[in-house]
């Protein structure tokens, strides 16, 4: 693909079923990740919970669209 550097990778975290157990955990979890660009895509009533990570957080209603999460990957593309 044209604009990306060979190696470029991007990890998606999609949290979708969760308990709050699950939920603690993961958010931990996702908030000790470094040194990749990470998407989050989390249900739009758990965005303010993730909004704290470091990565890119994408909100979603019912399911995830790739209409929705393209301009995400974008966003890392290198120029």
């Amino acid at each position: 693909m044209e604009g990306w550097s060979r190696g470029t990778g991007v990890v998606l975290e999609i949290v979708g079923y969760w308990t709050p157990e699950y939920l603690a955990d993961k958010l931990s979890r996702l908030s000790a990740v470094r040194g990749v660009h990470l998407i989050v895509a989390v249900s739009r009533h758990l965005a303010l919970r993730a909004a704290e990570l470091p990565a890119t957080v994408l909100p979603f209603k019912r399911r995830l669209l790739l209409r929705d999460l393209l301009p995400s990957l974008e966003a890392f593309r290198t120029t």
